[in-house]
């Protein structure tokens, strides 16, 4: 027996003794046993293979060369340059690309991740081939998307994971480039890369379809209206933007042709992290205040440009007088101009002698101040209820003596608010003191 199952070697002899007569048998039998022993050893030459696993005993195979093929072992620095997975430059054309690895793959597998840098952007759907293995979909998402053009730009640093069908596309690290896309009524991102500049004035509705999690940076060349809708395209401020000229967004994919803008942004001076809404010039989201009238002349005194999609109006007076003894009003209008009809409303005046004046108003939510030395303060609310269903209430002193006012009333318009007027009833005598603001929110 070579050795034990310690690999221990021991001799079928004895020693031999000096002087006496050593039996052929016996020097054989050493000499068949060594032969034995050496037949079972590992030649240094690679001439013989192991018929067993081999425990190293916690020690290492030292000074190896790399690995040439799947069935050799692989050298540390061999995986720690990435060899097996890095392709380099593609091969093949943009759209039809082929990778070569060293060393070669044999077949695909679910798991295998590789990397190559891209020598063209593709302008439709990619195929992969990798080591000649065979051309298969290169896609993205869950897999079933293909890619759309510029989704692999020129020169990017690409990494691929096959999931057992087709390549899936994991990571693009490159400077995307701008690329023009014409609005249309469905303005489809998912034909073009991650940065896209929205050229035309066609208004969009929609952003077409792409892979949940998808992102496009956008930048409008020009004033258009994206039309805001609760599932398919949710807009800052749940309401339609009016584009300008160099105003930027981001749009995220939420699968299924649903996408979300946020971060809309203006480019025009002035406004930071805003929205612009239809119908308006640029609309601070939160609280936004006019521009002060003085009320020291005329017949009426008007504010006009309320953005689309307020929800409150705070009109304000300070130390306000007329002329005459017409009571005050406050008038709403649209783009057709102010209404002067249809107001359900009322208004009632308090005096230091605790009496009360009250009466209806039709033609405009009414103050009752008919006194030439009324001086009015205070404020009026108006607020929307849904749609163009305004309500008004609001309680003003007269500084000039112990009286007050209470305002309330209610106003269906024809189209989107985007005006108040202040005026008196009988719309002739003119103001000659105080001034008047308005201040609203989205």
């Amino acid at each position: 027996m070579p050795r034990n199952g310690s690999g221990t070697y021991t001799r079928p002899q004895s020693d031999y003794i000096p002087g006496t007569t050593i039996l052929a048998t016996s020097v054989n039998s050493d000499l068949n046993d060594m032969g034995q022993a050496l037949t079972a050893s590992l030649a240094r030459d690679g001439q013989t293979t192991p018929t067993a696993n081999l425990p190293m005993g916690g020690f290492r195979h030292t000074n190896i060369a790399n690995g040439a093929s799947r069935n050799e072992y692989a050298a540390l620095g061999q995986v720690q340059d990435g060899a097996f997975l890095w392709g380099g430059t593609a091969g093949g054309t943009a759209n039809a690309i082929t990778v070569t690895l060293t060393p070669p793959i044999t077949a695909y597998a679910a798991g295998q991740a590789f990397r190559f840098i891209s020598s063209a952007a593709n302008t439709s759907s990619v195929t992969l081939n990798v080591n000649g293995v065979g051309a298969v979909a290169l896609n993205k998402g869950d897999g079933t998307v293909a890619l759309g053009a510029g989704d692999i730009p020129a020169s990017a640093m690409v990494t691929v994971v096959h999931d057992g069908t087709r390549f899936r596309l994991i990571d693009v690290a490159s400077d995307a480039p701008w690329v023009d896309l014409a609005s249309a009524t469905t303005t489809d991102l998912g034909t073009v890369g991650a940065n896209v500049r929205i050229t035309g004035t066609t208004t969009i509705t929609g952003f077409g379809t792409a892979a949940s999690g998808v992102t496009r940076q956008l930048r409008l060349a020009a004033a258009l209206t994206l039309t805001h809708n609760a599932t398919s395209l949710i807009l800052p401020g749940a309401a339609n933007i009016l584009t300008a000229a160099g105003d930027t967004a981001t749009a995220i994919s939420l699968g299924s042709g649903n996408w979300v803008v946020v971060n809309f942004t203006r480019a025009a001076a002035g406004y930071a992290g805003n929205i612009a809404l239809a119908n308006s010039a640029a609309a601070n989201i939160g609280i936004n205040l006019g521009t002060a009238q003085a009320s020291t002349s005329g017949t009426s005194i008007d504010f006009t440009g309320i953005p689309a999609g307020v929800r409150r109006i705070a009109i304000m007076f300070s130390g306000v007088s007329t002329s005459g003894t017409s009571n005050k009003q406050i008038q709403l209008g649209d783009a057709g101009g102010v209404e002067t009809t249809g107001y359900l409303g009322a208004s009632v005046q308090l005096t230091d002698g605790q009496s009360v004046n009250a009466a209806t108003t039709t033609t405009g939510f009414g103050i009752r101040s008919a006194l030439t030395a009324d001086v009015i303060n205070g404020a009026v609310i108006l607020e929307n209820m849904s749609g163009n269903n305004w309500v008004a209430h609001g309680v003003l002193t007269d500084s000039s003596r112990g009286a007050g006012y209470m305002v309330g009333g209610a106003k269906s318009l024809s189209a989107t608010l985007d005006r108040v007027r202040i005026t008196t009833v009988n719309g002739t005598d003119t103001f000659d003191a105080g001034s008047i603001n308005i201040m609203w929110e989205f």
